[in-house]
């Protein structure tokens, strides 16, 4: 079954999700494969860099407020500090709690999101998901089939389409189970403004 047929096998759902990408080129892509399951330290190692530039970040604004009042870079080390030994001691099956949400359009072979920047089309996303908050979050890798700026959202907003290329049948059934209780929801919403 080529993409474009896959595609329209599934219906498409414009949602928030938990989500979480890393753009690769596909030099990087190749170099670090994609565990066939959801790996810890892989997640860790690609998903939670953001968190340690914030972490660099906030360490940076307390040494320079450390110059002018050691009792506040006192009360915001220790702060950190805390943070720190909280985000240590969290399970790391729990990482995907701490997904952003993000608006997606979403079927069970792809999806399309809007990003801060213009991703080369040989680029590979990887994208860490939690459509279910009772089960594992999804990891995948996926190739971009589209790319279309959208000027009217800012000069560097572009509207990327990824076709997942790794995806397990227990994903699959995963996103399939999401986007169909989600057009049950919609459904009864519907249903419920007619009745009144």
């Amino acid at each position: 079954m080529n993409g474009r047929q896959n595609k329209r096998a599934y219906y498409r759902l414009n949602t928030m999700l938990p989500l979480s990408y890393r753009i690769l080129s596909a030099e990087e892509a190749k170099a670090n494969p994609i565990p066939t399951e959801t790996d810890a330290t892989f997640i860790e190692k690609h998903f939670l860099a953001n968190l340690q530039q914030i972490d660099q970040q906030l360490q940076q604004a307390i040494d320079t407020i450390g110059r002018k009042s050691d009792l506040l870079a006192s009360a915001l080390h220790a702060l950190n500090s805390k943070v720190n030994l909280a985000l240590q001691a969290i399970d790391k099956r729990q990482l995907a709690h701490l997904l952003p949400l993000t608006r997606v359009n979403l079927s069970a072979s792809g999806l399309a999101l809007e990003l801060p920047l213009r991703p080369k089309e040989t680029d590979k996303l990887d994208i860490l998901m939690q459509p279910l908050t009772d089960e594992t979050p999804i990891l995948v890798r996926g190739r971009i089939v589209n790319i279309q700026p959208l000027p009217e959202k800012g000069a560097n907003i572009h509207r990327v389409a990824v076709e997942f290329d790794n995806l397990t049948e227990n994903a699959r059934r995963k996103l399939i189970y999401y986007i169909q209780r989600k057009e049950l929801e919609q459904a009864q919403i519907e249903r419920a403004k007619q009745e009144n």
